[in-house]
């Protein structure tokens, strides 16, 4: 005012030009004060409401943050919860099948109760010198191609032995997680305390994506603990249940709704290092600079993770449109009234304290619906004061409750839930179930808590697991009863690691090799090896190497055993039970039987047919040379008149000599006792041979031989008496059993590089149902007292052993209603083509 005064002062004083420009520099100089007024007054309100602004952004951005720690920590909770579950009923059950991990991961990582886990199973301590027997076990249990994997040095392994669902861990099965310190000291950690342990970041082996990844270990026993870290193991100390998970599955998609919002980093250490970033959402390619951040640190199951969380341009654009618009505002209001700053501070106030009980109600929702997933009948949860009185139950709890057992004594039965479980583990009772001699198996977990107000609460969660329990035990009692049948049948097996030359073995090997586990030797092959005789090692490793190479399905030896000063026989049966994509054989499994006892039987049975036979063959054949003296002997008309007793006493003789021949041959071929020498014989010149011998028996049978011969003549390597022994044999069966005036052909034809010797008749043939005993010792499609035909049924037995001593083949076939042939097969050694005839000049 003064200014002003001053001003009009002026003009009236001075008048004209001078006066008004005096006038208007005052006027100007009030008007720059009041607006520089104004400005200071907009920037200071401005500041005010900026920092307004900031700090509630900077609350919600903080309650958008926490919030998603939230979701990690329920995340891990379930993690948590899963695995004690698990370890309940492998504490109370024993080792589960491969069946009950499957059934249960299906149940819950299939059915999405735990997004983001890779799988559930158990590892298993096992020492170094008891591999081998482990793996054998798994493959009984149902894992044909367990193996163990990434195999550590240390005394004690540490390997999976189940983990489901397997089609997505197929690569996890069977590791020895103590290759790797990390694992290893994770899994001892939760093994010394008793409790889940997380471990440091590591690469899943299951895991093509290679990006960090973490397991969750639960210990699992019997016995109180009481070790440390570098301890050997707890008595009664079976094993951790455990839970592999990838950070990119197990931590995205936390806060669906603000995904968009914020973005977060995940350190595995207790600040932020580039070199320990397991996790984040923040794109690599993005140069915007975040307006808020905020960080904090969360301690797992004994790992401590830093977390980080930046806003994206979607949140801070929110922030400073609403702010820019706001200052504008409180612009035009201050040239208007200052009244309206206040009453902008007023509404920005009431804005903030909407935006935070927004923010609450949602972080409530939240965990509200964390809490409604307990709400499964199939889980029991009490909730208790720290004077035993029970405050909450969810849905399954109370209808247990409701059983007429329980609902009489409710307090009996909060004590027994109490008193059967300790903090932190898992235990498995019965409990009478409706007073009819019902018995359920029932698994409760307790965990000891203090709420807002810093009283102790503590929650048991129980679940019926008696169908589990049951399927358990009818499982085990099934192993028992397979173990206790093979050891019944003394029938020892063993498998054979092809590519590292070890084996397994069972307890019934173990006992016919006479070996004791005292010895502390559990080089298997090597103590096998040094044991068989060295011929019959030979002779087993080319058998082998036949099975191996898929030249024959199997392996099958019989060979002899030095053992304790004495000398056993084996026969030993193998098949290749796993080959690799290209087809080489990995693994050799099969059985062991002893036959020492029955080997000593046939030796004894052949020596007494050998002895048997001699002793026959010269009496019988001093009764034909008196037989025929006596012919000699006798007078004209004395022979005529006794000319039928002595052929019939000859016939007899003769059929005698051919028994105890056929019966000497038969024995020293099965004993290997017979000498075969190797030539190349021409199979023409046989075949001619054995026409000419054959054709006066032919004659007596009123049957024909025709030799049907190709132009060109093939040699063979084989024992010539031997192999026309088999010709004359088989001619000799054709012509006995052909049709009166029908033709026995004999002959041979070569396809690739093979001679086949073929005998075709138009006898009867072979009875169908008698093929597969054609070649057995004895054997005669005409069994009867009455049969036309004799004979000793040891002639085509004789003759197969004779043609494979000579490294051929022999066989039987129809060709038709009326025409049967037997063959023998030979490899080609040489083939004469006949030159051509000359011309005369």
């Amino acid at each position: 005012m003064n200014v002003w005064k001053g001003a009009l002062g002026s003009i009236r004083r001075g008048g004209g030009i001078a006066r008004r420009s005096a006038l208007s520099t005052q006027v100007g100089a009030a008007l720059a004060l009041w607006f520089l007024a104004a400005s200071l007054m907009i920037l200071f309100l401005g500041r005010v409401i900026l920092d307004a602004e900031n700090a509630r952004a900077e609350q919600e951005f903080r309650a958008l943050a926490e919030a998603n720690l939230s979701a990690i920590e329920d995340r891990m909770k379930r993690y948590d919860a899963a695995l004690r579950g698990l370890a309940g009923l492998v504490a109370q059950s024993g080792p589960l099948s491969k069946t009950e991990y499957e059934a249960y991961a299906d149940a819950l990582i299939s059915a999405g109760a735990l997004p983001g886990a890779s799988g559930l199973g158990f590892i298993e301590p096992v020492a170094r010198d008891d591999l081998d027997a482990y793996v054998a076990q798994a493959r009984r249990d149902g894992l044909p191609d367990f193996r163990i994997k990434s195999a550590s040095a240390r005394d004690e392994s540490f390997v999976i032995r189940h983990i489901e669902p397997l089609s997505e861990n197929a690569e996890a099965l069977g590791l020895d997680i103590a290759f790797e310190p990390r694992r290893r000291l994770a899994a001892m950690r939760a093994r010394a305390s008793g409790l889940t342990t997380l471990s440091p970041a590591i690469v899943l082996v299951q895991d093509d994506s290679k990006v960090p990844g973490f397991v969750l270990f639960h210990p699992v026993d019997e016995g109180a603990r009481g070790v440390g870290v570098d301890g050997d193991g707890d008595d009664g100390f079976k094993g951790w249940v455990f839970m592999p998970f990838v950070s990119s599955h197990a931590l995205s998609d936390l806060s669906r709704r603000h995904n968009h919002l914020l973005d977060v980093s995940v350190f595995d250490n207790d600040e932020a290092h580039p070199d320990t970033l397991v996790f984040t959402t923040v794109d690599e390619g993005s140069s915007v600079e975040p307006q808020f951040s905020h960080s904090a640190s969360l301690r797992l199951y004994g790992q401590t993770w830093h977390l980080r969380w930046n806003s994206r341009p979607a949140f801070d654009s929110r922030q400073n449109s609403a702010t820019e618009a706001m200052i504008f505002l409180a612009a035009i209001i201050l040239v208007l009234t200052p009244i309206t700053a206040l009453g902008v501070l007023v509404v920005r106030k009431q804005r903030l304290s909407e935006l935070v009980a927004k923010r609450t109600k949602e972080l409530l929702t939240q965990s509200s619906l964390t809490a409604s997933l307990l709400e499964d009948e199939s889980l029991f949860v009490f909730v208790f004061d720290e004077d035993g009185k029970c405050l909450l139950t969810n849905g399954g709890a109370d209808m247990v409750l409701d059983r007429p057992m329980i609902r009489n004594n409710r307090d009996a039965f909060f004590r027994k839930l109490r008193h059967a479980t300790t903090p932190g583990s898992r235990h498995v009772f019965r409990f009478d179930w409706n007073g009819e001699g019902e018995t359920r198996v029932l698994s409760a977990s307790r965990h000891d808590w203090v709420n807002s107000a810093g009283k102790h609460r503590m929650t048991f969660v129980s679940q019926d697991i008696t169908n589990e329990f049951e399927a358990i035990q009818k499982s085990i009692d099934a192993e028992k009863r397979l173990n206790l049948a093979l050891g019944v049948s003394e029938v020892g097996v063993f498998e054979l690691n092809l590519e590292t030359g070890e084996s397994i073995v069972s307890d019934v090997w173990k006992k016919i090799m006479r070996y004791s586990d005292d010895a502390g030797f559990t080089n298997y092959q090597r103590y096998f090896k040094d044991r068989v005789v060295p011929e019959d090692l030979e002779l087993l490793h080319q058998n082998d190497k036949a099975c191996i190479l898929g030249e024959t399905d199997r392996s099958t030896t019989e060979f002899r055993v030095y053992l304790g000063g004495r000398t056993y026989w084996m026969r030993s049966e193998a098949i290749v039970s796993e080959r690799s994509p290209d087809g080489r054989a990995l693994r050799l499994i099969g059985t062991q039987v002893d036959i020492t006892e029955r080997k000593r039987l046939e030796t004894a049975m052949s020596d007494f047919i050998a002895t048997v036979s001699h002793e026959l063959r010269t009496p019988i054949t001093s009764v034909k040379g008196a037989v025929q003296l006596l012919a000699h002997k006798l007078s004209p008309e004395d022979k005529l008149s006794n000319k039928k007793l002595i052929d019939i006493a000859l016939s007899n003789v003769d059929q005698l000599i051919l028994l105890v021949n056929d019966i000497l041959d038969f024995e020293q071929v099965q004993s290997n006792r017979m000498d075969f020498g190797t030539s190349t014989v021409s199979v023409s010149a046989l075949l001619n041979e054995a026409q000419l011998n054959l054709t006066p028996y032919a004659a007596s049978t009123d049957a024909r031989l025709r030799l049907d011969l190709p132009s060109c003549d093939v040699s063979v390597n084989a024992d010539w008496s031997r192999l026309l022994q088999v010709v004359t044999n088989l001619v000799s069966n054709a012509c006995k059993f052909s049709p009166a005036d029908t033709e026995v052909v004999i002959g041979f034809e070569v396809e690739k590089d093979t001679c086949r010797i073929f005998v075709r008749d138009h006898g009867p043939g072979i009875p169908p149902d008698f093929e597969a005993d054609l070649f057995e010792p004895f054997a005669q499609a005409d069994r009867s007292d009455s049969r036309e035909h004799g004979g000793t049924g040891l002639g085509l037995a004789i003759s197969q052993r004779f043609v494979e001593r000579m490294d051929g083949q022999i066989g039987y076939r129809r060709l038709g209603d009326r025409t049967s042939e037997f063959w023998i097969s030979f490899p080609v050694a040489a083939i004469e083509t006949p030159e051509p005839a000359r011309e005369l000049a």
